[in-house]
């Protein structure tokens, strides 16, 4: 099976589906046992650890799928990877939809920015004419073939031109070809429970960022409204961010890591990573002299 269809096998389950946002590898085998059935790897992350920039754009095509490429490989989860705005015209997105396909991505969330993009819920965003976007998804879903790709448009309108914008732009991309739709930092309950009633449960897409634009709802509430995917695109980014910073002003203050309150130790991280897994495979391969 591939990636893709294994998605879309999941998407097709009852119930909404909850997919943590991820930025490495280590994020994707957490993910995976604790008991996740799919993960998002998200472009604010991305850009942050690698780069230690921003989401305005820093990263490249080739980054961002070389990121996807290794964080599928490190999991048996599917991924549905941030690939920005596609990187250029329908032909770059052609080219972008054929590597993530080869890299084992299950699905990927093709934005209606203006390049370079920035994180959905910064100020300063512009999009694109929609009719320009309606041809990036209908290339996008040209170049997925067979692969089963389930391709997520998002709309970025509701910043500057308002929900029913958006909400019309939304059923232009999924006209378009796009399986599920995006619909960027709704700003009240409302808004999110309008963009729910005029499209069909199997194809919404919800993003929660603590400090963001939209409300902070629970995937049960999220739900009840009618969303199919939610993403918390930011939370473990911030969890690991804080943790680094009272593990460190804690080794400074004290010169020693006694007293810190995390319980990880050496022997647990050693499971975390299945370390008994790679010590097995040097003894059956280890070359005899």
């Amino acid at each position: 099976m591939t990636p893709g269809n294994h998605l879309r096998q999941i998407l097709h389950r009852p119930g909404i589906r909850i997919a943590p946002a991820v930025y490495d590898c280590l994020g994707a085998i957490v993910a995976e046992q604790v008991g996740f059935d799919l993960v998002f790897s998200g472009g604010f992350g991305i850009s942050a650890s690698r780069l230690g920039k921003p989401d305005l754009g820093y990263m490249t095509a080739t980054e961002m799928v070389a990121a996807a490429r290794d964080i599928a490989a490190a999991t048996g989860l599917p991924v549905i990877a941030d690939m920005d705005t596609g990187y250029g015209n329908p032909l770059n997105v052609i080219r972008t939809v054929e590597e993530v396909v080869r890299a084992g991505v299950g699905g990927i969330i093709l934005e209606d920015q203006v390049w370079p993009k920035r994180c959905g819920h910064m100020e300063g965003k512009q999009v694109i004419g929609c009719a320009e976007h309606v041809e990036k998804i209908a290339a996008a879903r040209f170049a997925a073939a067979d692969s089963g790709l389930v391709i997520v448009a998002r709309t970025d309108a509701r910043a500057d031109l308002g929900i029913e914008e958006a909400i019309h732009r939304g059923r232009r991309y999924l006209d378009a070809g796009a399986d599920v739709l995006f619909v960027e930092a709704p700003q009240t309950r409302e808004e999110l429970a309008l963009v729910a009633d005029r499209f069909p449960s199997d194809h919404l897409f919800a993003n929660i960022i603590e400090g963001g634009r939209t409300p902070n709802l629970s995937a049960m509430e999220l739900e009840r409204m009618g969303y199919k995917i939610v993403v918390f695109a930011l939370s473990g980014l911030f969890a690991a961010t804080e943790a680094l910073q009272k593990c460190f002003t804690h080794l400074k203050n004290q010169g020693s890591t006694h007293g810190l309150t995390h319980t990880m130790d050496f022997r647990a991280f050693e499971k975390v990573i299945d370390l008994g897994r790679h010590q097995e495979w040097e003894r059956r391969f280890r070359v005899k002299g």
